[in-house]
């Protein structure tokens, strides 16, 4: 999840060519891939940042794009659900539960190939791909799995930036819970 926010975050400030380790260093290390203790030294260069607004956006927007988007909470299905005695915890309403992890192979940490991903989705959020896709979670990081997923499929969406933590803010915003998994 942080390596997908730092990626997220680097494409939304312009940098273009950035990538995230498939699998993660877990995996790397398991495989007894190639590794260096020696630092990289690079030429100094220069960065002059350029907004790619169209990766996230704020409550505002969210708010003025809902209704016409497919909305996809990466949380797990626990705190999708919230709980019955506290009526601030759950999902924005209208939101599909696809758990991040619903996009990766859980004994290797990898993305699912490219069909087990557009299944994965098919299945959670049948309008995924022929609506506008708004990825959501708890405070931004967990979604950016489903848009590292989307990526790898050749598809896109915007992350919600705030997230169910800045929804349920506001008293006056509905809440809505669903039941319980077993």
């Amino acid at each position: 999840m942080q390596a997908g926010r730092i990626w997220l975050a680097m494409r939304h400030w312009g940098f273009t060519n950035v990538r995230v380790l498939n699998g993660g260093w877990i995996y790397w290390s398991a495989q007894g891939l190639p590794v260096s203790r020696e630092p990289t030294v690079y030429a100094l260069g220069t960065f002059a940042p350029t907004l790619n607004a169209g990766l996230k956006i704020d409550l505002d927007g969210f708010l003025a794009k809902q209704d016409a988007a497919c909305v996809i909470d990466a949380r797990g299905p626990v705190n999708f659900a919230g709980k019955p005695e506290d009526p601030r915890t759950g999902h924005i309403p209208g939101a599909l539960n696809v758990p991040f992890s619903a996009m990766l192979v859980s004994e290797t940490g990898l993305f699912l190939e490219n069909d087990g991903i557009k299944a994965a989705l098919t299945t959670l959020a049948p309008e995924w791909a022929t609506k506008p896709l708004i990825a959501s979670c708890g405070s931004g990081y967990a979604a950016t799995v489903i848009l590292l997923a989307l990526k790898q499929i050749g598809a896109s969406g915007t992350l919600f930036d705030g997230s169910f933590a800045v929804w349920k803010q506001d008293p006056t915003r509905p809440v809505a819970q669903a039941a319980s998994p077993k």
